[in-house]
């Protein structure tokens, strides 16, 4: 059955037009690279101003791209606080042939944790990702923005986990925008440290 989802997905990604991206097929799984794809920021115009106003100035940043799977929508629980700008909710899925994914991203240190997807999921690698991140107090509280479209909205990103579920967040759900995407039961029983991600709005400042 995983197969059957992994072939269909790619497919349906090849045969519509006017999707998010094009996406290889190749099996190669592109992980990441430290010489490939972090990079120190010094360039405040290399990051968007909203990223730039909750930077702590006095740290020297990485900028890196942002891998993320694509997960059938009736594989993930969604559960919202106050729904996000759609500047931001609609960067979190992609509709192809009346089937929607939503996007798990994939933060460089739980890069391996995820891995157990691929048999069943599309990944979208550091190579292909339209989308670019820097930590913020956590490497799993990410601060994330696009790199392909001018009127989309910066966002903040906690990965959920197991082993960090009783962490608290320099961000959690009492902010007052943002959405809870989960992994449904059935994969969180395989033991595997993930459970999913919360999005949240960049705090005006």
């Amino acid at each position: 059955m995983n197969m059957i989802r992994k072939v269909t997905l790619i497919i349906l990604i090849f045969a519509t037009n006017g999707c998010e991206k094009n996406y290889s097929i190749s099996n190669h799984i592109s992980h990441y690279s430290k010489d490939l794809h972090f990079k120190i920021i010094k360039n405040p115009s290399e990051i968007p101003k909203e990223v730039r106003g909750i930077l702590d100035s006095s740290i020297e940043h990485v900028r890196f791209p942002l891998a993320y799977y694509l997960i059938q929508d009736q594989d993930i629980q969604i559960k919202f606080n106050k729904k996000l700008d759609s500047n931001i909710s609609d960067q979190l899925f992609m509709t192809v042939s009346g089937f929607k994914y939503y996007k798990l991203f994939v933060p460089p240190d739980l890069d391996m944790s995820y891995s157990f997807l691929q048999s069943a999921y599309r990944y979208i690698g550091p190579d292909q990702s339209e989308f670019f991140a820097t930590s913020l107090e956590s490497p799993k509280t990410l601060v994330v923005w696009s790199q392909k479209s001018k009127i989309a909205k910066p966002f903040v990103l906690n990965s959920k986990t197991k082993i960090n579920q009783n962490r608290i967040p320099a961000y959690s759900l009492d902010h007052p925008e943002s959405i809870e995407m989960l992994l449904k039961k059935d994969f969180v029983e395989k033991d595997y440290p993930i459970q999913g991600q919360e999005i949240m709005a960049v705090p005006s400042l």
